[in-house]
């Protein structure tokens, strides 16, 4: 019995730290140095195919319109002008380009708003005039359909009178050199939009009767290029009280 007692005495078995019974986890395994020096290469590779895939796209992005050659003749206080007005509008790079190139390098053009809203509505009148050709020589060609025959007819009309407005807005205006007033800008206004909404209807038609003429291609630029520098006119138009005070403002 004493042996028995001697035994629980001196507390054998018995641990003599608890930590023991849950040695800790060994630490999670390090990557070599190799594989440390490959994720690092990989970065710094993916990061300067990032770089020069961004650069590839900004040097496409400014090449991809040059300006006209015109625009070279232009004086820069007329190229500043231009760029001033047509950044009111929804496309001031065709705004630009169309009017720009309508300068054809004058030396005596002003270049203020006015002069700019008149050149506006003048590109106008050329495009449409363009498109109306375009139109009645595919009218002049026939068709099998005579409801294609029909849509191309009514988009005639409809650009003819959207011709017709633009027209009325230059004459509007005027010639001289003074600022037109609130109601002949309200009236160039109205006309205007009503030349785009000339313009949508005759898309709507070609779409709807399923016309030849809405696939031609030269119909399709002549369409988007009217609808744009219409756009731009209106732009103008409407915003050239604020025009005319920040750009005497600004430069001058």
């Amino acid at each position: 019995m004493d042996s028995i007692n001697n035994f629980f005495s001196k507390g054998y078995g018995k641990l003599s730290n608890p930590s023991d019974a849950f040695p800790p986890p060994p630490p999670p395994p390090q990557p070599s140095r190799d594989r440390r020096h490959l994720l690092v290469v990989s970065s710094i590779f993916l990061l300067t195919l990032s770089l020069l895939f961004l650069l590839g796209a900004l040097i496409h992005e400014s090449t991809t319109e040059p300006p006209p050659e015109s625009t070279n003749l232009l004086s820069s206080n007329v190229t500043s002008s231009i760029l001033f007005v047509c950044r009111s509008t929804h496309h001031p790079d065709s705004c630009f380009h169309s009017i720009a190139s309508s300068v054809n390098g004058s030396t005596t053009y002003p270049g203020d708003p006015v002069s700019i809203l008149r050149l506006s509505l003048a590109v106008c009148s050329r495009e449409l005039d363009k498109l109306s050709g375009s139109l009645a020589e595919l009218g002049r060609g026939g068709s099998s359909n005579a409801g294609s025959r029909a849509a191309v007819e009514d988009c005639l009309a409809q650009i003819e009178d959207a011709a017709s407005r633009v027209a009325d807005s230059v004459r509007r205006i005027g010639v001289d050199g003074g600022i037109p007033n609130d109601d002949v800008m309200a009236d160039v206004a109205t006309w205007m939009s009503a030349a785009m909404t000339d313009g949508e209807t005759c898309v709507d038609g070609l779409e709807e009767s399923g016309s030849t003429a809405g696939a031609d291609d030269q119909v399709k630029e002549g369409m988007r290029k009217a609808r744009e520098y219409m756009s731009n006119s209106l732009a103008i138009a409407v915003n050239l009280k604020k025009i005319v005070r920040e750009f005497d403002a600004e430069l001058h």
